[in-house]
């Protein structure tokens, strides 16, 4: 663990594991083996920029060793940075192998979907005054006793897009699952539209209070693996008067309405929604369930890692289709690791460590740098930008 800069607590259980920890863990085995032959397939999904950098480092290092390293990746960046040649499939066909010392990211960009990928940015409009989250002094403690919020406050306006940056484990799950329902705070309030909703229930929070909820770890909580793709998308909903009349399904709509979903997002592998969810890959997990959190009626999104695991052309339709949701007034808490997708989405940037919030960054005043080093200082440092 010291040689390759990977923190974990190895007598933690692996059930009660972040899905970062389990995949540290994961990197760490094939470390130890010294295998001749390493296979890497997307390791730096759920890692933090450091650790990122630091897989990217060993990487060169294996490979100076004379260890042969296959890197399955879809993130342009790192392929530029470790890649000697990269080989791109699309749609399971090969498209054509390429010696990255002579291609730029754009040219492999466009070989794995086809067609040039546009950048997508927050517009930084249609942001409104009313609040419809509000987070008010929150207090939690992990259950290793430490300090998962101390005093958090947080307020998310209509049409607006707050993004949560900071290292894995400095509270970003307590603030999902305080606002989802999945545990409750020691103390403080969470207000919805003026609706007090802490000691609410999880059905109630999706169904009454329209809290949408794209989940970090897509098997726990976000699908039901033995149910099939028609099922899954209409979880929660499936007893609503669309769905539903006289204690009977409206199988024809509950069909419509989630191949709808499946053809709108791409979800491929589906066998017209009657594959078990299970029997997609992690991507189309993925995409998913974005996209039956995204389509139904919601007034509030909570987003954590929402394009972990998806290809280039994935990444650019989710993100905007993320900026799209902003416009129709819906209030986005946006949770993830990738500081080039908070970055190019939110409208505002708080940055959190030990539970504590140290800044809050104006989405159009952030610069990578200093977003980075703000997630590295302590509570005694904080400090706010706004413009």
């Amino acid at each position: 663990m010291k040689k390759y800069h990977l923190e974990l607590d190895l007598y933690k259980k692996a059930g009660r594991a972040t899905v970062g920890e389990q995949q540290r863990a994961e990197i760490l085995k094939i470390l130890y083996r010294e295998a001749e032959i390493m296979v890497f397939d997307e390791p730096t999904a759920v890692l933090t920029p450091q650790e990122i950098d630091g897989l990217l480092e060993i990487m060169q290092e294996l490979k100076k060793d004379g260890k042969t390293i296959i890197f399955i990746t879809h993130k342009m960046a790192e392929i530029e940075k470790v890649v000697d040649n990269a080989t791109v499939l699309r749609l399971g066909e090969v498209v054509g192998t390429f010696d990255m010392k002579k291609t730029n990211v754009s040219q492999l960009a466009e070989a794995m979907v086809g067609r040039k990928i546009v950048e997508i940015r927050n517009k930084y409009d249609t942001v409104g005054e009313k609040v419809v989250l509000e987070m008010k002094n929150i207090n939690v403690s992990k259950h290793t006793g430490t300090t998962g919020l101390k005093d958090f406050n947080l307020k998310i306006h209509e049409g607006e897009v707050v993004a949560i940056a900071g290292v894995e484990g400095n509270g970003q799950q307590e603030i999902a699952n305080v606002i989802t329902g999945m545990i409750k705070p020691d103390s403080g309030q969470v207000i919805l539209n003026n609706n007090d909703i802490t000691r609410a229930s999880i059905a109630k929070r999706y169904k009454k209070y329209k809290i949408s909820h794209i989940p970090e770890d897509r098997h726990k909580h976000g699908l039901v693996l033995d149910n099939n793709v028609i099922e899954n998308m209409v979880l929660q909903n499936v007893s609503s008067k669309q769905f539903s009349k006289g204690g009977f399904l409206k199988n024809d709509k509950i069909q419509s309405y989630a191949q709808g979903i499946i053809s709108k997002f791409d979800v491929r592998g589906t066998q017209s929604g009657f594959a078990f969810a299970r029997q997609l890959s992690g991507g189309n997990q993925q995409k998913a369930i974005v996209g039956r959190e995204l389509t139904r009626e919601h007034d509030l999104i909570v987003i954590y890692q929402p394009t972990r695991g998806l290809d280039v052309g994935s990444i650019e339709y989710i993100h905007s289709q993320i900026l799209e949701n902003k416009k129709s007034g819906a209030a986005t808490l946006l949770i993830s690791y990738e500081l080039s997708e908070v970055m190019s989405l939110a409208d505002r940037i708080v940055v959190v460590n030990s539970g504590n919030t140290i800044g809050v960054v104006n989405g159009k005043e952030a610069v990578r740098e200093k977003l980075g080093l703000m997630m590295m200082s302590s509570s005694a440092e904080k400090q706010e930008v706004k413009k």
